[in-house]
Formats: structure tokens, sequence, C-alpha cells
């Protein structure tokens, strides 16, 4: 019987994971699908072919002559695949197509929402889905091209690429009320004076604050509010029920106009950075790389304007 000429990619692609991985089991885990649903998926491909393509056993596997010829004949179409398709993200130099990405609420509150309708406004063909979400996303297994977090890109980030977005200026403030309260010493402060702090309910509180040579101090607290909003936080300062750190752009409007003060501490607070996460250039689809190429220059515009 010939084999047909119509058959579907991605079983060529799941193939050529099995024989990459030397087993079901490993390329299950890796592709993060059943291993039967595997299994039945290259037995249903060999069966159109109409050709073994793998021996196995509960001991061994192994392709067989087919599949070796399969296999070095279709791995460098697979492994190309992503940046053929992706040629069509910008066909004539206009970018077009949808980019889906991860960001922190409080990162998407600094600016990002004005950049993301900029964008779509100047690049009509392209659609952005965005989540907006403090929830950890695993880049490897679900399908989005890249986060946005702020913090230290460098904790525990594996094999993804940070890309430098922005420095974020921060600072500790409090309601007037507080103005005669407020010393030098912030842990004397904090002994008559609440804390109102960013982050999960579940998790133990903390600033981490520099001194005038650049060392750190961690300043532990006991906040009479704990959310995962900077949005949340500001309004609770605003309302004086106690000390925030915030970026201080976010801000700056009430301390201009004397509804928020800064704390007098001699330790003050680092800057925040703004990065995104991905998995590398390679195999990036330009339109992705479009996008991010336009953040990096959209935000050195707001960081002029935020300093």
């Amino acid at each position: 019987m010939k084999p047909s000429t119509q058959h579907d990619l991605n079983d060529l692609r799941l193939f050529v994971a099995v024989a990459e991985a030397g087993g079901f089991a490993s390329a299950a885990r890796k592709l993060a699908i059943a291993r039967a649903t595997l299994s039945r998926r290259i037995a249903d491909f060999e069966a159109a072919l109409s050709q073994r393509l793998i021996e196995r056993s509960s001991r061994s596997f192994r392709l067989t002559a087919a599949g070796e010829a399969l296999f070095n004949r279709a791995r460098p179409f697979v492994a190309a695949a992503p940046e053929v398709f992706a040629a069509l993200d910008l066909v004539g130099d206009t970018p077009r197509g949808e980019i889906r990405f991860a960001v922190a609420p409080s990162v998407l509150q600094l600016g990002l929402q004005d950049m993301v309708a900029s964008y779509l406004a100047e690049f009509p063909q392209v659609r952005l889905r965005v989540e907006a979400t403090n929830r950890k996303v695993d880049l490897m297994r679900e399908e989005y091209d890249f986060l946005i977090r702020a913090g230290d890109p460098g904790r525990a980030i594996g094999d993804l690429v940070a890309l430098p977005l922005a420095h974020v200026e921060h600072i500790i403030v409090a309601a007037p009320r507080w103005q005669t309260s407020l010393l030098p010493d912030v842990r004397q402060t904090l002994e008559t004076v609440p804390t109102l702090a960013w982050g999960p309910a579940d998790t133990p509180s903390s600033w981490h604050l520099l001194d005038a040579q650049g060392g750190p101090h961690q300043i532990k607290l006991e906040p009479r509010l704990s959310v995962e909003d900077m949005a949340g936080l500001r309004v609770a300062a605003l309302q004086g029920l106690g000390l925030a750190l915030l970026p201080k752009v976010m801000v700056a409007q009430e301390l201009a106009e004397g509804r928020l003060i800064a704390a007098p501490f001699a330790l003050c607070a680092p800057d925040g950075k703004i990065h995104a996460l991905h998995t590398g250039k390679r195999g990036m689809r330009p339109l992705v790389r479009h996008f991010l190429d336009w953040l990096v220059v959209a935000y050195s515009r707001h960081c002029e304007v935020w300093s």
C-alpha cells in the first residue's frame, strides 16, 4: 500500500520528539501530555504511513530502518518549522498576528497599560492577549510568549533570559497624620506606626532597605494590611492606615499636593527593576521580538517622565 501524502504535521513533530527523547515516558513529560495519548498518536501515525517506525517493548526502544530514515529527514524540518511560520508575522514589514504574555498587575499599573494601547493603535493588525497575574507562570509549558515581572531577575529564573525594561524608584510614604511619629530610625518608628505591605497573605512580610554605603538591611514587618496590589497599598496609605513602600511615580502627585509625605528614614528603598522573561531569541517569532524591542524604547521614554 502506498503511503498517503496527507499527514498531520503535529504527529510528525510528536514522532521526532519521541525519537529525540529515546522513549515515550521522557517525551511525554517534556511535551506535557499523557504517555498513553502520545503512544496512541504515534501508533495512528504508523498506521497512516503503513510503516512501523518504532520497535518497542517493556525493556527496549529503538527506531526501525524506516523510523531512522524518517527521523533524519524530519528532524531539521521540525526544528525549522517555528521560524518558517514566524516569517508570516512580519509580511511586508507590517507586524501582524497575536502575542500572549503575562504580567504582574502592579507592573501593568505602572504605565504598561498605556503602552499596550499605544502599540495596538500604531499596529492595528496585531492582537495582544494579556493576563494580569501574580501566579507563577511556566513559560516552558504554557502558551505565553514572555512574562513581565518586577524584582531581581537573577532569582530563580532557570533557563529563561531576562530583558531589562526599566528601573523604578521606590519610596516609603505615609499620610501627614503620622508626621510627628516618623523618626530617622525605621525600626524605632515601626514600634508606633503600622505598616502596609505588598505580598501574598501567607508569606512573611519584610522591607529590604539600603544604608548610605549600600549595605542591605532586612526589616521584618507585621503589617496591618498585606496585599498583592500596589494600587491597594496606595489607597490604604492615603487613608492614613500606615507606612507603605511604593513606586515614587505612583504617588508623585500625592507627594506634591501634601496628601502623602516621605518617611525621613536613614535607610532607603532600592530601585525596583522591571524586566521581560523569555526563553531566548532563538526561535522567537519576529512579531514578539518586534514588540519587545518596541517596549524597550517605550519604557525608556516613560523613565524620562518618571525622573
